[in-house]
């Protein structure tokens, strides 16, 4: 039996993250300044491993990595490692920018879940050094967590948005901190004339649920529909929306929009696709994420990135397929997904 709320759920969720369509940067560039995020820890055991995220460099110094304590006065690093730990020393190459970078501690933090702790990227010693750390643009202020830059006395200056982190453990896990997520924002732009007309996310419905609707991000310049279709080897549509107006909206910018399918229907378990399909030779570009993959990240193992995708919502049953003139789907690797979900009125 399905049990109904007055209220609907969004899966994937709808956190922050759902509207930073921008890269945001903390800048090192000059002696004594340094990067940092502040968050939770999400798991208790032994922190091994970091993932977070540069965007261009310049020129690189030998770096340091460490997790902190935080200020209990002050919000920001305390300049006291965490669990015991040592900092990691690397130095990246100048060609290393816009990737994803995974560091192994000198040694592992014993962590609590639960403790509030500063992931601090420094230059011990400072020549030259020109770069910055990347993490996501609110959609609305977030509190905690938050970044932290150093840039000189007399003190840090904090800034919201979503920090680009995870955390690896001794037990070959990843975990992602709360209010964190360890991807990019990417976007999809076609039309009913490309090769691929309509994409989709696949995903797994684990339970029995009602689905009412669906949500997006996207800009839509000319009509689009939304549709459900099960697994099947001919896809069968379970539920779809009307074509939406592009003048019924707000401005002709990028946005959240929430539609109703024209029925609701009951799914579950089980692998489904939700797409959004151009009514026009005018593309829509939606909005979706870009996961790290062996080729965009410097420093993975061998079973690295497929657990930090197993650390996100959804996690490896949550992907971007395509297809053209409703034939086949074609699958493409689990590293990207749009923002796009399903609205449910019970489970």
């Amino acid at each position: 039996m399905l049990s109904g709320y007055s209220n609907p759920l969004y899966l994937p969720s709808l956190p922050n993250r759902s509207v930073a369509d921008a890269l945001a940067n903390l800048t090192v560039d000059a002696t004594t300044e340094k990067a940092a995020f502040i968050v939770e820890v999400p798991k208790s055991g032994t922190i091994t491993k970091v993932l977070f995220r540069f965007g261009t460099i310049t020129l690189m110094d030998p770096l340091e990595l460490g997790l902190e304590t935080v200020g209990a006065t002050t919000g920001d690093p305390s300049g006291t490692l965490y669990g015991g730990s040592d900092e990691a020393a690397f130095t990246p190459a100048a060609t290393d920018d816009d990737t994803f970078r995974i560091v192994t501690l000198a040694v592992a933090a014993t962590a609590v879940k639960g403790n509030q702790i500063a992931v601090q990227i420094d230059v011990p010693t400072y020549t030259d050094g020109n770069f910055t750390i990347q993490y996501l643009g609110s959609g609305i202020s977030q509190q905690f967590p938050y970044c932290d830059a150093y840039v000189g006395a007399p003190a840090w200056a904090k800034a919201t948005g979503c920090p680009i982190l995870a955390f690896g453990y001794s037990d070959g896990s990843w975990e992602v901190p709360f209010g964190c997520f360890p991807a990019t924002p990417v976007t999809r732009s076609y039309d009913s004339n490309d090769a691929i007309d309509e994409y989709a996310n696949k995903f797994y419905m684990p339970v029995k649920a009602e689905v009412h609707g669906v949500w997006a991000v996207l800009d839509m310049d000319e009509g689009a529909s939304f549709h459900l279709y099960d697994n099947s080897a001919t896809p069968v549509e379970l539920a779809a929306t009307a074509v939406q107006d592009k003048d019924i909206r707000v401005d002709a910018n990028v946005g959240l929009k929430f539609v109703q399918f024209a029925t609701a229907v009951t799914i579950g378990p089980g692998y489904y696709y939700l797409s959004c399909k151009p009514s026009t030779t005018t593309a829509v570009v939606v909005q979706g994420y870009q996961f790290p993959t062996a080729a965009l990240t410097v420093g993975e193992g061998t079973t690295d990135i497929e657990e930090i995708m197993k650390a996100v919502e959804f996690g490896t049953n949550c992907y971007e397929v395509g297809r053209t003139d409703a034939g086949g789907w074609t699958h493409f690797d689990i590293s990207r997904r749009l923002k796009m979900g399903i609205v449910l009125g019970s489970f």
